[in-house]
């Protein structure tokens, strides 16, 4: 899972600071803490953090939440 801060400032999440603009892998071993982090799934609905694959971002904020969920 990768996460992409276009925030347009820094900003931390779980612990995470992350540079406009900056992507970050979460390590496997730290995914339930993003998932139950109030700032990532705010964030993420606000579409100021983008969360996808390797490839590609999740279009919408009801797929983000629900990839970074495992849906």
């Amino acid at each position: 899972m990768r996460v992409k801060n276009i925030s347009g400032t820094t900003q931390i999440w779980v612990g995470q600071t992350l540079t406009d603009d900056q992507e970050y892998d979460i390590p496997v071993q730290d995914i339930t803490n993003w998932q139950s982090n109030d700032k990532v799934i705010v964030d993420l609905a606000a579409e100021t953090l983008l969360i996808g694959d390797s490839n590609t971002y999740k279009a919408t904020p009801s797929e983000a939440i629900a990839f970074l969920m495992g849906g």
